[in-house]
């Protein structure tokens, strides 16, 4: 597969792995910096006219590719996923698909008129914690389930590209750490979401501009209840990473994700690797959200992860996200969300 790189630098580099470790070959670079410009001419051996400052020439170049691997900034993503797709190429762009419900919705209806396959990374799926939690669940393991509670705190400096951007956002931490959230909810225990009561917060030491602490309340299919809390400015002795903080208790027994590990009644379960994966690390785990891509793009294979399934996710982001707006609950069916004052 031949694939246009658009975010070459920040993010961007945490899919160098996966190109290389698949055979992908990158036969042009998106960026405006040009430090990232010239890092990835070394990195794929680019010469200078394919390198881009801007995505537009790149998509207007007749460049032969095959695919676009976009990790622009959130703001950027549906002008570069319209792009790629008038360009006729397919699609793997990082979350979210885009800054609305609405705009997400035209670019899935685009890329099918098109006839071409959008892919949404979330690659925390593929943690095999997450994917043994989903299994045993599923398996029934753990009998009725009756309460969920997930719980993140983290520095939300850890990632320095694109802090600046990142900071001064009205909801950092539920655009952020919220699709992911979000998105494994569904994906782990196997329901959507629908309800969602939300508030947010931002302590005094934090430092972003906008609302860097929330807490959440999700009620399932089936009346599955949920609690989200999340901070991204947490004290030093207060850290639960990304790959952490997991907790469902039901009538058999409880499951907890921690460090990456998952423990099932006290004991420590065995998890099955997927191929190529190493560590926790989200470079291993774009390994396998490309290799999926690749997938679906040549034998039309379900990634689970297609731009119409994220749909679902970003209709219970974006109900969140206003319903800490308004501070009131909101329902959520299929790809839609409505306001509803629940009792």
């Amino acid at each position: 597969m031949r694939v246009i790189i658009v975010g070459a630098g920040g993010f961007g580099r945490a899919w160098v792995r996966a190109y290389r470790e698949l055979g992908i070959g990158v036969v042009a670079a998106v960026d405006p910096s040009d430090e990232a410009r010239e890092v990835a001419k070394q990195t794929f051996g680019l010469t200078d006219e394919y390198l881009f400052s801007d995505a537009k020439p790149a998509f207007l170049a007749n460049i032969e590719a095959d695919a676009v691997c976009i990790c622009s900034p959130p703001p950027f993503h549906a002008e570069h996923v319209t792009l790629a797709l008038n360009a006729g190429l397919h699609v793997l762009v990082v979350k979210p698909l885009a800054e609305s419900l609405e705009a997400a919705r035209d670019l899935v209806k685009f890329a099918n008129t098109c006839g071409r396959k959008l892919v949404v990374a979330q690659q925390k799926r593929y943690l095999p914690a997450f994917l043994g939690l989903r299994d045993i669940i599923a398996a029934g393991d753990l009998g009725e389930l009756g309460v969920v509670s997930v719980r993140l705190a983290v520095k939300g400096t850890a990632w320095p590209a694109g802090f600046g951007w990142r900071s001064k956002r009205h909801h950092p931490v539920l655009m952020g750490a919220g699709s992911h959230q979000v998105d494994l909810l569904r994906w782990v225990l196997g329901r959507e979401i629908e309800r969602v009561q939300a508030t947010t917060w931002n302590v005094p030491w934090s430092p972003f501009e906008g609302q860097a602490s929330a807490q959440v309340f999700y009620q399932m299919q089936g009346g599955l209840p949920v609690t989200y809390n999340v901070n991204w400015a947490p004290k030093e002795d207060d850290y639960v990473d990304f790959f952490s903080g997991w907790r469902v208790e039901g009538l058999h027994g409880v499951a907890i994700v921690d460090k990456a590990e998952l423990t099932v009644n006290g004991k420590r379960a065995e998890l099955k690797k997927i191929a190529q994966f190493s560590g926790e690390s989200v470079d291993a785990l774009n390994v396998e959200v490309m290799r999926r891509f690749i997938a679906y793009v040549r034998d039309d294979i379900d990634p689970g992860i297609s731009g119409e399934d994220n749909l679902r996710t970003l209709a219970a982001l974006y109900a969140t996200i206003s319903s800490a707006n308004e501070r009131v609950g909101y329902r959520i069916k299929g790809d839609d969300f409505s306001r509803e004052e629940i009792p």
